[in-house]
């Protein structure tokens, strides 16, 4: 395939079009299958778009949405939340989200939904796109969004550096309603969740209506310290929240490979385990299907407490 110009892996016609590449050699790719059709007017790579893992391929989509507009957009909410690189709990929406001022005539369709706001904020640039700032983009998604992906931008934005102070000043300034909503996550926010695959488990231990749990508990054993993800220390219970990530990428990035992490994750549980009266640990199978992780926190010896009452939309 001869090289067609590129945008952050998205083949623009608008670009092709202004540097006199004919509108053939476009047609020729996709037909030949080379290309795939991220929207109108936007194409990728066929194989870089079946590799793609869910951030890049979302990422495609934002990049479309952008470089097919007409005129400058600011991306926030969960669109602006991966640019800022702050996860969410299980995988992207569909949609592209904008934020324009309530005179704007764009209207939601075509994957792009506009959210109007007589402020807007700060506006970063990240990519040679225009972002809400990260507090904004924090309060926005915890505003609108599902409770769990809330909680994971949240606890991301405070490992990042930002300050519940920041957080509470942008949810007190927010118009309309979702304040309240906004208001419960920022307060429920904590950085010491390491992990989107920790936070998505608190926040869901949170919606079950059970006790929340101690992160990071810290248990001394003859080969040192060891931090438990999610403790009760008051009925000597603890949970891991990981999954496959443990023993791929991060076992890669930390220099071992997955059977050095799997062995040094077991002798790790056999340090634990005498110093509690129950573990158990969880994956992403437990937390997309909650009544299995209820039946995990059940074990433990938790029961949910009586007055619960959820006020986030679910997912």
């Amino acid at each position: 395939m001869e090289e067609l110009p590129q945008e952050s892996g998205v083949t623009l016609v608008k670009r092709m079009r202004a540097l006199g590449i004919p509108d053939q050699q476009l047609r020729g790719a996709a037909g030949r299958e080379q290309l795939v059709r991220l929207r109108r007017g936007a194409y990728a790579r066929r194989r870089a778009a079946e590799a793609a893992d869910r951030d890049d391929a979302y990422r495609l989509r934002v990049v479309a949405v952008v470089g097919t507009r007409r005129s400058a957009v600011v991306l926030s909410h969960h669109s602006a939340a991966l640019l800022h690189g702050l996860p969410v709990a299980d995988g992207w929406p569909w949609q592209v989200h904008i934020t324009e001022p309530p005179e704007s005539r764009r209207r939601t369709k075509n994957g792009v939904v506009v959210h109007r706001s007589p402020s807007i904020g700060d506006i970063v640039e990240i990519d040679g796109m225009l972002v809400t700032c990260l507090a904004r983009t924090v309060v926005d998604v915890a505003a609108e969004g599902a409770f769990v992906d809330a909680v994971c931008v949240a606890d991301a934005a405070l490992r990042a550096g930002v300050s519940r102070e920041d957080l509470r000043a942008e949810a007190e300034a927010r118009p309309g309603p979702g304040r309240a909503r906004a208001r419960r996550v920022v307060e429920f926010a904590d950085a010491k969740a390491e992990t989107s695959l920790e936070s998505w488990s608190r926040a869901t231990i949170e919606e079950l209506g059970f006790p929340r749990p101690v992160l990071q508990h810290p248990i001394p054993t003859p080969n040192g310290i060891r931090y438990l993800d999610l403790a009760w220390p008051q009925i000597r219970a603890g949970a891991e929240a990981d999954g496959l990530w443990k023993y791929g990428a991060l076992a890669e990035a930390e220099g071992r490979t997955g059977l050095e992490a799997f062995r040094a994750e077991k002798q790790r549980e056999a340090d634990i385990r005498p110093h509690l009266r129950a573990f158990t640990r969880w994956g992403v199978d437990e937390l997309r299907h909650p009544e299995k992780l209820r039946r995990h926190l059940l074990s433990l010896g938790l029961r949910p407490l009586p007055s619960y009452r959820p006020d986030h939309p679910q997912r």
